[in-house]
């Protein structure tokens, strides 16, 4: 929403990262299964992709593989730092907040032009959740994804049949198929996640646990108090 000339080139620069993404995740799994001399016994190992990589390759490349790793990790960390500053930010600019909260979060460096205190708040829970047990973290945060999916394939649809989406400046192509797919896809996921009673049910459940309690504050709260607007790209 801070890019420039967000409406002409936010479409281009979606595609173009997931033909990026495509490739770079595609091809060496598909290098991985072709030039594995014994697919089982590599699938077998306790970190296939790496055993790959030193028996191929040598000790030399192994390490020169897990050296973009790790890089990639931390880059990807601080990139996610940053999405999670500016969602902080953008609530808080949106008034989703009471009134001092919004007021401090929404706050802007004169000379750098960034949401400071959101990003030190983000920094200040990421540090505190380095503290938590590895699988508590992985519990919370791994059906995450499924349901900001879920909702966003929701949010598209409905837009479409009650024509909140008709000022949009880009229309999806073969609607509702792409929803629809994702859906199914999603729904797919749901339900091993529900099978699955060790790990993946209860962060089914912690997830849809939290999206009841923001439903909760919004009805009590926010929708209550009036005056909540979602801005888009020009402050609309």
């Amino acid at each position: 929403e801070a890019m420039f000339e967000a409406r002409k080139q936010l479409a281009c620069v979606i595609f173009w990262a997931l033909g990026i993404a495509a490739i770079a995740e595609i091809g060496p799994v598909a290098a991985f299964a072709v030039g594995a001399g014994d697919l089982k016994a590599t699938l077998g190992a306790d970190n296939p992709l790496p055993a790959f990589v030193l028996t191929t390759g040598g000790s030399l490349l192994a390490k020169a593989v897990s050296l973009g790793v790790a890089f990639a990790i931390v880059n990807a960390m601080i990139a996610i730092a940053l999405i999670n500053a500016r969602q902080l930010y953008a609530s808080a600019r949106d008034a989703v907040w009471p009134t001092s909260w919004n007021r401090a979060l929404g706050a802007v460096h004169p000379r750098f032009g960034s949401p400071w205190v959101s990003a030190l708040v983000m920094g200040a829970a990421t540090a505190a959740c380095c503290l938590v047990n590895l699988d508590y973290l992985v519990m919370l945060t791994a059906n995450g994804l499924v349901l900001v999916y879920a909702g966003v394939c929701v949010a598209v649809l409905t837009g479409r049949r009650n024509r909140s989406t008709d000022k949009a400046h880009y229309r999806m192509p073969l609607f509702p198929l792409a929803p629809l797919i994702s859906l199914v896809a999603l729904a797919a996921v749901a339900a091993a996640d529900l099978a699955d009673a060790q790990s993946g049910r209860p962060s089914l459940l912690s997830n849809l646990a939290v999206m009841a309690l923001f439903a909760i504050y919004y009805a009590l709260y926010l929708r209550r108090r009036g005056g909540w607007t979602l801005r888009g790209a020009d402050g609309e």
